[in-house]
C-alpha cells in the first residue's frame, strides 16, 4: 500500500523555490556533526554529509546500535528526505518553503506500509541562537496525526 499525498506548494518561481532549496541544504549541511539529546542520555543523533556532499544523512543511534535514520537531498527545487523507520515502512517528504531558522519537511507518499504502522510523518526543524535544534516529528494514522514528538538537540562531542 502506498500512502500519497498532495503537496500545494505556495506559487514561487522556479527559480526563488531552487533558492529555496539550496538555501535550506546549506543550513541543513552546517548541523552536521554528533548531537545529543536532552533529557535522553540513551539516544545520539548524527549528521554526516556523503556523496561529496550532495547528500546528508541523519542517524539516530542508542546503546544497542542503529535505530532509524533519514536521508535528505535537492531534488530539483525542493530538498527530499526519506526516513527509514523502525516499523518497517519508508515516508518520503519534501520540504516546504518556510520561515528563517526553520525547515519543515511534509509527507510525499510512502513505501513499505503494514496496517497499524504510521501512515505519514511531518519533520519540523528550529535552530536557536544558543545552537541548539528542535526536531519535532508528528506521525499521523487512519485516525489522523499524532501529538508531535519534539526532541532539543545539542552539539556533543565526537568521541576520541
Amino acid at each position: 500500500m502506498v500512502f500519497l499525498l498532495t503537496v500545494g506548494f505556495p506559487l514561487q518561481s522556479q527559480e526563488t523555490a531552487t533558492a529555496t532549496a539550496a538555501e535550506h541544504f546549506v543550513r541543513m549541511a552546517a548541523w552536521e556533526g554528533r548531537w545529543s539529546v536532552v533529557g535522553n542520555d540513551a539516544l545520539t543523533i548524527v549528521f554526516e554529509r556523503t556523496a561529496a556532499g550532495h547528500t546528508l544523512v541523519e542517524r539516530w543511534q542508542t546503546r544497542s546500535g542503529l535505530h532509524s535514520m533519514t536521508v535528505y537531498h535537492l531534488a530539483g527545487n525542493v530538498v527530499m528526505a526519506t526516513h527509514y523507520c523502525p516499523q518497517g515502512n519508508q515516508p518520503r517528504l519534501v520540504a516546504l518553503p518556510g520561515t528563517a531558522g526553520q525547515v519543515h519537511f511534509v509527507p510525499l507518499d510512502i513505501t513499505g506500509l503494514d496496517a497499524g504502522e504510521s501512515h505519514a510523518i511531518s519533520i519540523d526543524f528550529m535552530e536557536h541562537p544558543d545552537g541548539s535544534l528542535d526536531r519535532t516529528e508528528i506521525y499521523a494514522d487512519e485516525g489522523g496525526p499524532g501529538l508531535p514528538d519534539i526532541l532539543t538537540l545539542t552539539r556533543s562531542p565526537d568521541p576520541q
